[in-house]
């Protein structure tokens, strides 16, 4: 809500919105002022238990597109996101913008195929109506696995768990969650975390039973949290294993929990934000292709899904179908460490056609690598990783 003190600062009252004028910008269950706070500010554990300064390169706007059960019956959601990025572009149309949604379906019953909703966030990433002028950048929640009972098969679950809705869309940025969280505080001794460090959240979505045809889905995974189990199988959501947010009350307490693919979310958008704050000439397909480039898998994520180490074509596919392309890092995008080098091209490529009907190779592009050649020499047989994103 506009009048938490933390983020006040960040969102004028004219940036809030909401697609029934009549609802009022206001929110009233808590979860667009969490997914603010971890979008603006991250998980605020550290911070406020080292007073370590926040450095806060964006803003905020935000558009109800959801009120409660019940509302929005009937009608597209397709249409309804398209007037959300009306609403915020017809205020401001300079604006860069990361678009964050972090509403679902309530099921994965699309398995991957297109829908008119995922069609939309498509049409409106691209900009097919205005040929590419105002591309955008969408940032998805996977969804989530809600009901607790399935986490007590952990990981198990997570292969029939399938991404909802609109999440499978080709265009936008889409993500899942994992975990570092694994500590539970001492009042409930009882329980231990799921998931281990590193590991898939039992909370995410995978894209595992989708057909191959289909995109692999999540792209990418940040933290989502963990939840708990205790030796009778029952399981439960911990404040200690979330992470933690504004809240939507402020007069009351001013922290609040949040956890699963919404809080990755959130946090996957202030990432790109970032990013984008960083370098201002980097178009949405820029940013979103670095969000991936920089990911990489945690050693629990190829521990369980290339067991032994064994890459081939079926382990790889089950990677990418679980995890995506890993976790990405801010640190990674924004500096080169010390034995890595980022090659960054912005250009448009046709790389297939149809020709009577088949489609053909088209267009290919060569780059120099803009390194002198005795440097590279120099590495001799060195082995090195190239990655192509």
């Amino acid at each position: 809500n506009h009048g938490h003190p933390l983020l006040a600062p960040f969102v004028g009252d004219e940036d809030r919105h909401a697609v029934e004028p009549a609802w009022g910008p206001d929110d009233a269950n808590g979860h667009g002022s969490e997914l603010a706070g971890l979008a603006l500010l991250g998980d605020l554990t550290a911070a406020l238990a080292e007073n370590v300064p926040l450095v806060v390169p964006h803003r905020l706007e935000s558009v109800k597109v959801l009120r409660g059960p019940g509302d929005n019956e009937g009608e597209s959601f397709g249409a309804i996101t398209a007037e959300a990025v009306a609403r915020v572009e017809i205020t401001d149309a300079e604006r860069r913008r990361v678009f964050a949604m972090a509403v679902s379906s309530t099921d994965g019953r699309d398995r991957g195929r297109p829908s008119s909703w995922s069609a939309e966030v498509d049409r409106l990433a691209c900009d097919y109506e205005g040929q590419g002028a105002t591309r955008r950048l969408f940032v998805l929640s996977a969804g989530n696995t809600s009901d607790s009972n399935a986490w007590a098969a952990y990981p198990h679950n997570l292969t029939t768990s399938s991404v909802h809705d609109p999440g499978q869309a080709w265009n936008a940025l889409t993500v899942g969650a994992y975990t570092e969280l694994t500590t539970i505080s001492a009042n409930a001794p009882a329980y231990h975390p799921i998931a281990i460090a590193g590991g898939l959240s039992p909370y995410t979505t995978t894209s595992a039973t989708w057909q191959q045809g289909w995109p692999y889905k999540p792209d990418i995974v940040m933290e989502g949290g963990n939840a708990a189990i205790e030796a009778s199988g029952f399981t439960s959501s911990m404040d200690s294993l979330s992470l933690l947010t504004t809240g939507h009350r402020p007069h009351e307490r001013l922290f609040t929990v949040s956890w699963a693919t919404s809080a990755a979310t959130g946090l996957a958008a202030g990432m790109c934000a970032r990013i984008a704050a960083a370098y201002p000439s980097f178009w949405p397909e820029t940013v979103r292709g670095l969000m991936v480039h920089s990911a990489r898998w945690t050693q629990p994520m190829l521990d369980t899904y290339t067991p032994g180490g064994l890459r081939n074509q079926t382990t790889m596919r089950q990677l990418l179908r679980h995890c995506g392309y890993g976790v990405p890092s801010l640190e990674r995008v924004l500096y080169s460490a010390r034995n890595s080098l980022t090659m960054i091209v912005q250009d448009q490529i046709q790389p297939y056609h149809k020709i009577d009907g088949d489609v053909k190779t088209c267009e290919m592009h060569l780059h120099d690598l803009p390194w002198p050649i005795e440097v590279l020499q120099e590495l001799g047989d060195l082995p090195v990783t190239l990655r192509v994103t």
